[in-house]
């Protein structure tokens, strides 16, 4: 891309009878260089001579006439895009403006797409290895030129001072420099030819140009791994007016690593942004007063209000990838379609991870139709008709690569402003939790909440959805309908002040591996501006066993002081960037689901009864002024839940507030094995977080099937010797098993066996429940009795039941769990004849609705 220039200077010099003409033609062909701007590049026709003097000499007869034109073409691969002309007009406004001047990488210059990517104020995945010099592309103009050596680029490295480094013109610049130089000369001419003319007087003085276009390259030295680089460039105008570019950064990892990690950060360029505001905001403002083309300015000005917007109210601290960079070769990508290149193999140009980290993914705006910069939904990109969530979960499972996920990227919040869809705006990333019971698959894992091993996070999302739809649909409880919808159930933003430990389970897991028990992450800039430690998540824990839900929600219901501002300034954000439509008063439903909301909701739904695919709840929304409890009725296959296997909680803070969450899908041929961090270590710079990172990457790139379960029925997931158990002990029963079925055990509802016995006798119940240590079991009715309920293997119950004559024997069974959700298996073998039997299975809670509450209420203040 070039321009052809032409530029015809012309003089006269008119005396007493005779005129004295001299003109000169310059012709040079301008590179043109990018300007940090998508599909904008610049060159500069340098200032050309227009002046006249008359009335010149003793006698006022002699005149000077000095003129400049110029003509230009614009060609592009050797075609002709544009042409024009103008003529230099004499005595320009003098504006002394500031200089305009850009530092990008030089790589900007063979891949546009960096403007994209990096907005050029970085390398490609914003990395370079520990033996790559770093070249930088400096582009510098100014109204009036540059004073000598006015054009400085410096760097620093980590914390460091910043340090001047040298600069020199680049190729680029040669044919400008050319022409700059044959308009000098030309002035230079003219003086010495009207000079040569019977002028009665000193001719004036033409003067010479200053430069006021630049081009220069500079080249940052290799910096050793662990380390992170900053770089600037100064300009100096003759008017002694300096700018200084908006700031680059990039990070420095192991390159020549055999294990590659793919970091989808949007926070990267944010912070970038936040630190370059007031650089972006001068430019902006120097580029409006240049009057340089609108669609140039636009995309300043975009830079500007998202900077501003962060400055005000962003949380943005600084992620420290360059702790994990010591160790892998790094690529950090913004959450859009171009993931699905960086997937492909690398000898089609792709990056090919063997891990990808989502690292806090927690904004998901769909204020429009097509995802937009605050959208980082994966579940609202689309590429090649999929979604591009669905397209890391494929890539994840067919090469078995490592998955982690941190804090806010299972955010879920939806504002509810009317009844219908169309008025739901989403602005966390709930496709990532998930919307329906579809969504609760752990074979087709459809979310992140399910790659991350819990997929039922998305049936209380699902069921407060239906709950928040009956009551908005009905016009007198309209308004308590939207602000149950818009209540979150995963909050990304809760203050930690305490340490984590590991637990019982992880005490040994190699993830904690070299880590010092207990154990902080704290976030430097966080403490620094708010006075706590770091952030948590909330919400996650409906994945886990009741008593760690309850002590998590009385913990933060307890920070709700210190979240305050914290929840202001996330709401302030979203209604700056989505002008006003998201209002800060939308914030009240933050602190309902702190205060009591996601407590009442929890408990609602793990007292909810389940009769085979009818699933009942109760929900009490009296703070919303709902004056009587709202029942609803969902269909629910849950057999989709039967393969589940608990995830594995190995690291937690005090009240469960904050936690580690591994999973295993070791029983699966297309498995792999994903961390879920509720905090953010790569916000902490200290070793902790460099080791946790580590070693949750070492983790999860040895995943290895491993043909140790199997499945009962066909459809509950069990280890291979519990099922070696289960079937041991049927053997060992006299009698034969008269029916088997699968169920679903929720924490405090109960499951209800129906047997219809034509006679009486014993009858053995066996009870598979892989997911919790053990289940109770009570009568119900009918006349017989319970005479035992031992535990004969680990996960395996085994109930004796005493019928004292036929009819129908009715017994419950509750389940100890350690998830919210337990699948279980059961059998039915009497010891008389089974025709006599005809055994029917219904799964029901029968303890009243206001028993469950009561009860319920009753666990949270004893915790």
């Amino acid at each position: 891309m070039s321009l052809e220039v032409t530029a015809n200077i012309d003089v006269l010099v008119e005396g007493p009878i005779m005129e004295y003409p001299w003109d000169r033609e310059i012709t040079r062909t301008l590179h043109l260089a990018p300007t940090g701007q998508p599909n904008w590049f610049i060159t500069c026709i340098h200032g050309l001579p227009a002046n006249s003097w008359e009335n010149l000499g003793p006698l006022n007869n002699w005149d000077i006439y000095i003129s400049s034109t110029v003509e230009y073409h614009l060609v592009v691969d050797g075609q002709e895009e544009g042409s024009g002309s103008y003529s230099v007009s004499e005595d320009p406004p003098m504006t002394n403006l500031p200089p305009i001047v850009i530092a990008t990488a030089y790589s900007l210059l063979e891949d546009p797409e960096l403007l994209n990517e990096t907005y050029g104020l970085g390398p490609q995945g914003w990395v370079l290895g520990q033996d790559d010099l770093f070249a930088s592309l400096i582009i510098a103009f100014d109204e009036n030129g540059f004073q000598t050596d006015g054009i400085k680029f410096e760097y620093k490295v980590d914390e460091n001072p910043w340090s001047k480094h040298p600069i020199k013109e680049d190729p680029l610049m040669a044919e400008a420099t050319r022409l700059f130089s044959e308009i000098n000369q030309a002035r230079e001419t003219i003086s010495n030819f009207i000079d040569g003319t019977p002028l009665p007087v000193d001719p004036p003085d033409i003067g010479v140009g200053y430069p006021a276009f630049g081009v220069y390259n500079s080249t940052i030295p290799s910096q050793g791994l662990g380390s992170y680089v900053q770089f600037r460039a100064n300009a100096t105008d003759v008017d002694d007016k300096s700018f200084t570019s908006p700031m680059g950064f990039y990070y420095v990892v192991d390159k020549a690593s055999s294990t590659r990690v793919l970091i989808v950060d949007p926070w990267v360029k944010l912070w970038l942004l936040k630190e370059d505001f007031q650089l972006l905001k001068n430019n902006s403002e120097i580029a409006q007063n240049y009057g340089l083309p609108t669609s140039f300015k636009e995309g300043l000005f975009s830079r500007t209000r998202i900077a501003s917007a962060l400055k005000e109210n962003g949380m943005i601290p600084f992620h420290h990838w360059e702790l994990l960079g010591k160790h892998y070769n790094l690529s950090i990508a913004w959450p859009g379609q171009n993931l699905d290149s960086l997937l492909k193999n690398q000898s089609e140009g792709g990056f090919e991870p063997h891990v990808i980290i989502l690292s806090n993914l927690r904004f998901g705006l769909n204020i429009t139709d097509d995802p937009g910069f605050w959208n980082w939904d994966l579940n609202d990109i689309e590429v090649d008709d999929q979604t591009m969530q669905r397209v890391l979960i494929n890539y994840t499972k067919q090469h078995h690569a490592g998955f982690l996920a941190t804090r806010g990227t299972l955010s879920d919040w939806v504002v509810w402003l009317g009844p219908e869809s169309n008025e739901h705006y989403k602005v966390g990333a709930r496709g990532h939790v998930g919307n329906s019971v579809e969504d609760l698959d752990i074979l087709d894992e459809k979310t992140v909440a399910a790659m991350l091993g819990m997929p039922q996070l998305a049936l209380w999302e699902y069921l407060r959805d239906q709950v928040a739809q009956a009551l908005a649909l009905n016009p007198p409880t309209e308004l308590v309908g939207l602000a149950v919808g818009s209540l979150p159930m995963q909050i990304p933003f809760v203050p930690l002040n305490s340490s984590l430990d590991a637990t019982t389970i992880g005490a040994d897991h190699s993830i904690l591996e070299g880590v010092s028990l207990p154990f902080d992450l704290p976030t430097p800039s966080v403490y620094n501006e708010f006075g706590f430690s770091s952030y948590t998540q909330i919400g996650w824990q409906l994945a886990m066993a009741r008593h760690i839900a309850y002590d998590a929600w009385a913990k933060s219901n307890k920070t709700l002081p210190l979240a305050e501002e914290t929840i202001n300034r996330f709401t302030q954000l979203a209604e700056n960037v989505t002008d006003r439509l998201i209002s800060v008063g939308n914030s009240l439903r933050i602190r309902d689901s702190l205060v009591w909301a996601l407590e009442r909701i929890y408990c609602s739904i793990i007292s909810g009864s389940i009769s085979g695919t009818s699933f009942n709840a109760t929900f009490d929304f009296h703070e919303l002024n709902l004056p009587q409890p709202k029942t609803i009725a969902q269909n629910i296959d849950f057999t989709r839940l039967l393969q589940l296997l608990p995830v594995k909680l190995i690291a937690c803070s005090e009240n469960y507030t904050a936690g580690i969450v591994t999973h295993d899908k070791y029983w699966d041929e297309n498995g792999y094995r994903s961390v879920y961090f509720s905090v953010e270590p790569e916000a902490c710079d200290e070793a902790v977080a460099e080791t946790l990172l580590k070693n949750a990457v070492n983790w999860t790139t040895h995943w290895e099937y491993q043909n140790v379960t199997t499945l009962l029925g066909d459809c509950v997931r069990v280890p291979n010797d519990l099922a070696d158990a289960f079937q041991n002990a049927i053997d060992s029963i006299p009698g034969d098993v008269v029916s088997s079925d699968s169920i679903v055990l929720v924490e405090e509802g109960q499951t209800i066996v129906e047997i219809n016995a034509a006679t009486a006798g014993t009858i053995y119940l066996l009870v598979a429940h892989p997911t919790c240590d053990k289940v109770n079991v009570t009568l119900m009715s009918g006349n017989c009795e319970v005479q035992n309920a031992t535990i004969i293997a680990e996960g395996l119950t085994q109930v004796t039941i005493q019928a004292h004559e036929e009819g129908i024997l009715e017994v419950s069974i509750s389940a100890d769990p350690d998830a919210s959700i337990n699948p279980a298996y059961i059998a039915v073998i009497p010891e008389f004849p089974s025709f006599l039997i005809l055994p029917l299975f219904m799964m029901a809670t029968l303890l009243a609705v206001i028993v469950y509450r009561k009860k319920c209420l009753k666990k949270t203040w004893n915790k």
